[in-house]
């Protein structure tokens, strides 16, 4: 018997002991409609095949029945992506390519710090014409990346055309399995470390944090130990889609006291309303940081960023500025299914904000008992995190591209290869054209102008005037300089202004 099938079998034994005295006659007809399909379909289907199918048709339904956009079904092939994407990990060489160039062109954004490909010698600007001897002109760039990635300690070559060579170059190199950071001070050294405290104003320390994972709050810890003369703090959320809900409550509770008004840095819920056992997270009386904090937020803010958020701003800890958040408030388990089959991401509970509301916004109506649908969340709702008032500072798509490409140089690029890349970058990406714009990904397109209600269409040769200071061209970073330059008193615990 095909090891395949005994799994199935063993899988159907061990569903059948624990569920034998629950099965309903639903589950007998599904069961029923497999057997018939696998047995008689023109096209013999296998068993994983109908039981994946299964599977994915069962969570569809909960997003296009009921609303949920987040559960869903991880068959085994998409398991190992789908764990590097969760942890913050990927097995290869390290190396970020530019987004800019034509498509078929690979050029090297950046090696990354600590990878293969930076100790190897790859840099800025090379071009990557072979891999293992193979062309790269007729690849896409997700084919490119499946070749170049594999096994950790498996060797791979990268043919590199140079500026400045007349010759291409063969680079070897070692794949490892890389743990990606995920918080990042303002700029990094010669040495490949992160500074925080911002040039020109050495007082305010900033931390960009990109997603939440089991190593989050130690690297935040670590970062904030780093600060030599920084008394206050800009905390950038943007575009941080979350993560983990244990890693953001462990972040938040560095910077709340449990002293003040409110207790809990965020509750869940289940669906009858009722808070989840062990779903009270308490701030506790371990805060490392007490001064000033401005956090930056917009439209790709969510889950464990707006708790983040949402927390700081409840307890008085922090002014919001920036954009609305993105709204979602929901909490997904991470079920492994037994035997290797996968995993299932499942929607089982809400979260609220120590004030007490619920940030979620309903993008997409539910079936509700009576057969009724429920109500789309409208722009005037209660939903997400809003910026302060008077803080509310919005951007254009174009803008926001600009700045968190930018933003991802300056915290990866040491700042003696830095300053060329900005500003080689900044004129491409505003030079006349918004194509580049429209082809990058990463950003809320959350605009008027972008709006096909709106009646505002956008024009591929509109010229891009960038905003904000040169040579970060970061509106949003300036109005938080600002604010935070202005000399704030250190509030006493459980104090609810900044």
């Amino acid at each position: 018997m095909p090891l395949s099938n005994l799994r199935i079998l063993i899988l159907t034994i061990l569903v059948c002991v624990y569920c034998g005295t629950r099965t309903t006659w639903r589950d007998q007809i599904l069961l029923y409609a497999m057997r018939q399909v696998e047995s008689f379909a023109l096209v013999k289907p296998t068993g994983q095949l109908l039981f994946e199918g299964a599977m994915q048709g069962m969570l569809d339904k909960l997003s296009d029945e009921l609303g949920d956009d987040y559960s869903m079904y991880v068959p085994p092939s998409s398991e190992k992506e789908f764990r590097e994407q969760l942890e913050s990990k990927l097995e290869g060489v390290g190396i970020r390519f530019d987004p800019t160039v034509p498509a078929g062109t690979f050029k090297v954004l950046y090696p990354m710090l600590d990878s293969p490909a930076l100790a190897a010698g790859i840099r800025s600007g090379d071009r990557i014409l072979k891999v293992d001897g193979e062309n790269t002109e007729e690849l896409s760039q997700s084919e490119l990346v499946k070749k170049i990635r594999g096994e950790p300690e498996t060797q791979v070559v990268l043919t590199v055309q140079r500026s400045g060579e007349s010759e291409p170059i063969d680079i070897s190199m070692r794949r490892a399995s890389i743990q990606q950071k995920t918080v990042f001070g303002f700029e990094v050294n010669e040495r490949g470390e992160a500074v925080s405290e911002i040039p020109s104003f050495p007082k305010i320390g900033y931390v960009y944090i990109s997603s939440f994972n089991e190593k989050t709050a130690e690297e935040m810890v670590h970062q904030l130990q780093s600060f030599r003369t920084a008394d206050k703090l800009i905390l950038d959320l943007r575009a941080n889609s979350g993560g983990y809900l244990g890693a953001a409550v462990k972040v938040a509770d560095l910077f709340v006291d449990h002293r003040g008004q409110y207790k809990e840095i965020v509750t869940t819920r289940n669906r009858s309303g009722q808070v989840k056992f062990s779903g009270n997270f308490h701030a506790t009386k371990h805060v490392l940081f007490h001064g000033p904090i401005v956090v930056l937020i917009d439209g790709g803010s969510a889950s464990a960023a707006e708790i983040v958020a949402a927390c700081l701003q409840d307890f008085g800890r922090a002014k919001i500025l920036g954009q609305r958040s993105f709204g979602k408030g929901t909490v997904q388990e991470i079920i492994e299914l037994p035997l290797d089959n996968g995993i299932m991401k499942l929607t089982d509970a809400s979260y609220w904000r120590p004030s007490g509301r619920n940030i979620h916004r309903v993008r997409r109506a539910a079936k509700v008992e009576d057969g009724r649908n429920s109500q789309l969340s409208e722009e005037t709702d209660d939903w997400g995190v809003m910026p302060d008032p008077d803080l509310e500072l919005k951007t254009t798509r174009n803008q926001r591209v600009l700045t968190y490409f930018l933003r991802d140089l300056r915290i990866a690029v040491p700042k003696s290869a830095l300053e060329p890349l900005l500003s080689f970058y900044k004129d491409e990406l505003s030079k006349g054209t918004s194509k580049h714009f429209d082809e990058m990904e990463g950003v809320e397109d959350d605009t008027e102008e972008s709006n096909p209600e709106s009646g505002v269409e956008k024009s591929v040769s509109q010229t891009f005037e960038p905003e904000g200071k040169a040579p970060f061209y970061d509106p949003v970073l300036d109005k938080a300089i600002e604010i935070l330059s202005i000399e704030h008193p250190i509030p006493p615990p459980g104090h609810r202004e900044l």
